[in-house]
């Protein structure tokens, strides 16, 4: 094979190809899920003495020469980033999934041909070891290939998308010291389901158990750049890194791209060179923020760049300031597309590399002057923002920091670039007015407009209409006074009287002790093609004084969803940021309309016959009025199941009936506030402490015609993001492990029905680990399918191992065989077993999940005390209730 050089390099379309009469194509394998620890043999890789002539190099190279001698330019970032991952890296897995629109697989013979050589028709890496890339598949729990690969001692670069990231968390989570010194280049692009190219700032965040420093490149100079300082971080931090490229930034020219003429391999020379310039000197590091801030300095040295981890530009006396990450948001690049005129009046912050440590310095930059920063953000979910909440929580913890700044978030995700240029320009407007607008005077914030209004505008009523009849139906749960709106008086004294105006919602009426605990781990159990979306939670009790048993539930104070209230508000021409007032036990609550809605109001929950009354006395149109009256006799009980079976909302009703329009306070006088979800713990607090798990199954369904609707509480969980807190309180259950350790336990779960026996396995095995003696366990678990909802199965394969704890493990997977098998069969099987542990040695039987199966189960009991317990169907029937009775037969169902 000849070596590839520039003249092989064909342009077209602005893409690379090589000629292939000079060059062979590069092999690229697919590994699947079942190989996914298969070790590769260290022999598969070429050893090549890197002082051969194999990478010749010339010498007493000085710094200056380098400089102008080995400028690389590429046409892409996916190119760049694809040949500084194969100069320095072993192996490089390609997890760009296949089935994401305009996901373009990396061709790394494509991506710098001079690292093509003579010798052995390989690649060769700057270490002179052949380069292995491997193309796989972005499926749950990805990155195992990688992990297996890294234990062989071998230099692992990683290529995906953001959109896909998720799926690396269980690994990443699970094996974080095995991926030190490893780069990730993301490329933040992705089609999302509306066939719109979107940007995707916000999945890098939130893998705060390997603290990655993330690093953003916004040109494709800079991709080529930034991935040779992050290959240079990882080697000094032996810390993992995540560089973010964007792969749809608008090609080069190829023409002008500087291709470096050093003779033999030359671009292979330059990536040695400066990664061997770059590491060379070690010193240890206060933080990461020290290591970004040495390799940036010296590679400007190297390259005669001018990059740094966090700039600024524009006004030093600006009162607004813009902060954003590095990558041009929704193809808007600040720096390039904004008028001057603009520049001027602004603070521009932008973020090229981003660690924990970073935050002070992003405060650092903002100047005296400034009175309002905007947060700008990339993120599908469009309801926060890592960013945003790193940098609050930095300003109002940090000392000597001016405290009198206002700070917004700005997610302009899926904006297109005039219109990220348009709110960017109305925003300066609003705040630094232009010579053209002097004459009209405006000097508040337009977030205080909304909250406080005009003060010459009519004064609203705040009392109650006298012939306006309230709602005392009791089945509504609305405790305490009614809402009221608040004016300026009550906002000041909310600030004044702290223990009388309340402004947080530590608050629920079916509860009197609640606690605040911290989301630290997220894993999807079942897999992302998989119609059920059942996950495991894990929650941070340390800084709350929550205290459980074994048994215990938890209760969740969810939440609406937050576009769905936003949708909901504007649709009602609802202010959202009206201050609402309500009095509970005493003490008065002063919120924001869109909070209360999201947060406490059920506006997404089922009404009963009363708010369907309510609303025909409110309704302009009389046939709406009557139609709503007839619902709610007996001639339209049909209509009412009908609307009650389609699951029918408060809100479902107010968009059908238009001319039903309550008064904001009126209405929520009417509608209840959200209840809590309870859940089984299915962690014991001995085993895990300071957390508490949960094991959730995302609820939803669908309606002819209508959009999928979704559980409120089990959507709300499976939106949480790691570092989220939410409100909980604790439940007492029947759900407890025997007094006497040495009694035998039969567990039967079905599904998420596992929560409380995951708990149950795990405290006995605590008990065990201290030496106390332990009696048999049985589980019984049931689901669809074995390779798509045997929930925790490595873990309850070694709880069945010779020590375990777990005696007697059977598994009933309905849809994996012709004829249907139900935990009551494998029940059924055991009969002998039954009859032993629960009549002859005093043991218990716990039943989780679904009603339908218990008739069925307690037939299997029955039977067994037949056939082996010497007793007729009556008296089994009557033990069976003896074991109740002594809390020994025990069953939770829904």
């Amino acid at each position: 094979m000849s070596a590839v050089t520039s003249q092989n390099i064909l342009s077209k379309n602005n893409e690379l190809y090589i000629d292939s009469s000079h060059s062979s194509p590069l092999m690229q394998t697919r590994v699947n899920s079942s190989l996914v620890l298969q070790k590769l043999d260290s022999t598969s890789f070429v050893s090549v003495d890197p002082t051969t002539d194999i990478i010749a190099q010339p010498t007493d190279v000085g710094l200056d020469q380098l400089k102008i001698n080995h400028k690389i330019t590429f046409s892409a970032a996916k190119i760049a980033v694809s040949a500084v991952a194969a100069a320095y890296s072993d192996i490089i897995f390609d997890y760009t999934d296949a089935s994401t629109p305009n996901a373009a697989k990396c061709d790394f013979s494509l991506a710098c041909p001079s690292l093509f050589t003579l010798a052995h028709n390989s690649t060769l890496n700057v270490f002179g070891r052949a380069v292995v890339p491997i193309t796989t598949d972005t499926r749950s729990h990805a990155g195992l290939s990688a992990i297996g690969s890294l234990d062989q001692g071998t230099i692992v670069s990683i290529i995906t998308k953001s959109d896909t990231l998720k799926y690396f968390k269980h690994n990443l989570t699970k094996y974080s010291s095995k991926i030190r010194g490893t780069v990730f280049h993301i490329d933040s692009e992705f089609v999302d389901n509306r066939n719109i190219l979107c940007t995707d700032t916000e999945s890098v965040f939130g893998f705060d158990h390997i603290n990655p420093t993330i690093i953003f490149s916004s040109t494709v100079d800079q991709a080529k750049d930034y991935a040779v300082m992050a290959h240079a971080l990882a080697k000094i931090t032996n810390s993992c890194v995540f560089h973010v490229f964007n792969s749809t930034l608008p090609a080069q020219d190829l023409n002008a791209s500087t291709l470096p003429n050093t003779p033999q391999i030359p671009d292979l020379y330059y990536f040695r060179t400066t990664f061997d310039l770059l590491t060379r000197n070690k010193h240890d590091y206060k933080n990461p923020s020290d290591a970004i801030s040495a390799v940036f300095s010296a590679y400007n040295s190297l390259s005669n760049t001018n990059y740094s981890p966090i700039s600024s530009f524009g006004s030093e006396t600006a009162k607004v300031a813009f902060v954003c990450l590095g990558l041009p948001q929704s193809g808007f690049n600040f720096t390039r597309d904004l008028p001057q005129f603009y520049q001027n009046d602004s603070l521009f912050i932008n973020i090229s590399a981003y660690t924990d440590w970073s935050l002070t310095s992003i405060l650092n930059a903002i100047s005296p002057s400034v009175e309002t920063v905007y947060i700008v953000a990339s993120n599908p979910l469009k309801d926060s923002s890592r960013l945003y909440a790193d940098i609050l929580v930095t300003f109002y913890t940090l000392p000597g920091l001016k405290k009198n700044i206002h700070f917004e978030l700005k997610n302009i995700f899926g904006f297109k670039s005039n219109e990220v240029l348009e709110w960017v320009a109305n925003t300066i407007k609003h705040i630094s007015p232009s010579a053209e607008d002097y004459n009209t005077e405006n000097n508040t914030s337009s977030s205080l407009d909304a909250i406080l209004g005009s003060q010459t505008q009519d004064q609203k009523q705040v009392g109650l209409d006298i012939n306006e009849e309230i709602n005392n139906d009791p089945n509504l749960q609305i405790e305490s006074s009614l809402f009221r709106e608040s004016n300026i008086l009550e906002i000041q004294k909310s600030i004044v009287f702290k223990d009388s105006y309340k402004t947080d919602f530590i608050f629920d009426t079916e509860s009197e002790n609640l606690y605040s605990v911290k989301l630290v781990k997220f894993i999807r159990l079942t897999p992302e093609s998989y119609e059920r979306n059942i996950f495991h939670l894990e929650f941070d009790t340390t800084k709350s004084d929550l205290k459980y048993d074994i048994g215990d539930a938890l209760g969740v104070c969810g939440e609406n969803n937050q576009q769905d209230v936003i949708d909901f508000l504007t649709w009602y021409n609802q202010n959202p940021n009206e201050l609402l007032t309500r009095e509970i036990n005493g003490t008065c609550f002063t919120k924001t309309a869109h909070q209360w809605f999201k947060q406490k109001i059920d506006i997404f929950g089922r009404p009963n016959k009363q708010f369907y009354s309510y609303l025909a006395s409110h309704a302009q149109d009389s046939t709406e009025s009557k139609a709503l009256e007839w619902i709610v006799s007996n001639e339209g009980k049909d209509e009412f199941k009908r609307r009650t079976d389609n699951t029918t909302t408060f809100a479902d009703l107010l968009f059908e009936f238009k001319s039903a329009r309550p008064p904001i306070t009126s209405l929520l006088n009417n509608i209840p506030l959200i209840k809590q979800r309870h859940y089984s713990i299915s962690s014991s607090s001995n085993m895990h402490p300071n957390k508490v798990h949960l094991l959730i199954v995302l609820v939803d369904w669908e309606i002819s015609g209508k959009p999928k609707k979704y559980g409120l509480c089990t959507k709300y969980l499976s939106d949480l993001k790691i570092g989220n807190d939410i409100i909980v309180s604790v439940k007492k259950s029947a759900m407890k492990l025997p007094e006497n350790d040495l009694s035998p336990v039969i567990m039967a779960g079905l599904g998420t029905g596992m929560a409380p026996f995951k708990a149950f396995i795990e405290e006995r095995t605590y008990r065990k680990s201290l030496g106390i003696e332990v009696g048999p366990m049985a589980l019984y678990f049931g689901s669809r399918s074995r390779f798509m909802e045997y929930l925790y199965a490595e873990d309850l394969e070694v709880y069945n191992s010779t020590d375990g704890v777990l005696s007697v493990l059977r598994l009933a997977f309905s849809r994996d065989q012709p004829e249907k098998v139900y935990i009551q069969h494998k029940l059924a099987a055991d009969s002998e077993l039954l009859c032993d542990w629960l009549f002859k040695k005093s043991g218990s039987f716990y039943l989780c999940g679904p009603t339908w199966p218990v008739p069925n189960v307690k037939e299997a009991l029955v039977q067994s005390f037949i056939d082996f317990g010497s007793m007729n169907t009556k008296k089994a029937n009557k033990f069976i209730e003896e074991l109740k009775e002594k809390e020994r037969y025990v069953l939770e169902v829904y």
